[in-house]
């Protein structure tokens, strides 16, 4: 699942398999004390594709 830093980003790149899906704003203390702990617990591994 991508997360975008923006909206538009998200907007842009909303093709092929996720063609239909509306990007959503999340604070960013959320998005780390909650997805990032659950992605963690669940020993996903995540990349960053901008470096």
């Amino acid at each position: 699942m991508p997360f975008y830093p923006k909206k538009e980003f998200a907007e842009f790149f909303a093709k092929n398999e996720w063609l239909g899906c509306k990007a959503k704003s999340i604070d960013l203390e959320y998005f780390i004390d909650k997805w990032l702990t659950r992605i963690e617990n669940d020993r996903i591994k995540t990349i960053n594709i901008y470096n």
